[in-house]
């Protein structure tokens, strides 16, 4: 009998940079795309279809929104350039995690950098939790979703060998006990 694979749930997910540990979790992240551009061929006496010929590769911005920590390397990031008009390319790593913490699946950002920082709107009548974003440009993504293949990020333990991962399938019930 072939077990069902559900999908994996959005709600844990970090940023590191490449080699180093991770900056921080993630509230909400978007622009995990890629589009292929097309142009059109009209083709002499064709008249019934148009050719759509791939064209080129274009990957909008990351961009990731979180809570304000006491950690600020991104926003210490952002300051590089503009204190030092120096831009400092990284690749990141966007890990999607397991209810045990094991990675899932790992988007890797080839060059990136920060286009846009958004520190948080505060308003002291609503008490809302403060917000940061940051947007971040970059030349591709890559995927990494083979289980037990996305190595962990440095500073992160790998996962325990003897715990199996579900794969974020949910495990089917215990059979029943005997009669």
């Amino acid at each position: 009998m072939v077990e069902p694979v559900y999908p994996l749930t959005g709600l844990r997910f970090e940023l590191s940079f490449t080699g180093g540990k991770p900056v921080g979790s993630f509230s909400e992240c978007t622009g995990l795309s890629v589009k292929v551009d097309a142009f059109t061929l009209r083709e002499g006496g064709e008249n019934g279809f148009e050719h759509q010929l791939p064209d080129k590769v274009s990957h909008p911005p990351l961009v990731l929104k979180r809570g304000v920590t006491r950690n600020g390397d991104l926003f210490d990031w952002v300051r590089t350039f503009g204190e030092q008009s120096k831009v400092e390319l990284k690749d990141v790593q966007i890990d999607l995690k397991l209810p045990d913490g094991t990675s899932a699946v790992r988007w890797t950002a080839k060059n990136a950098y920060p286009m846009k920082w958004d520190g948080p709107s505060l308003n002291a009548v609503r008490g809302e939790v403060a917000i940061e974003s940051i947007e971040l440009a970059h030349q591709g993504l890559t995927k990494s979703s083979s289980p037990g293949q996305v190595a962990p990020a440095r500073g992160e333990a790998p996962a325990p060998a003897a715990k199996p991962s579900t794969g974020g399938r949910i495990p089917p019930p215990p059979p029943p006990p005997p009669e």
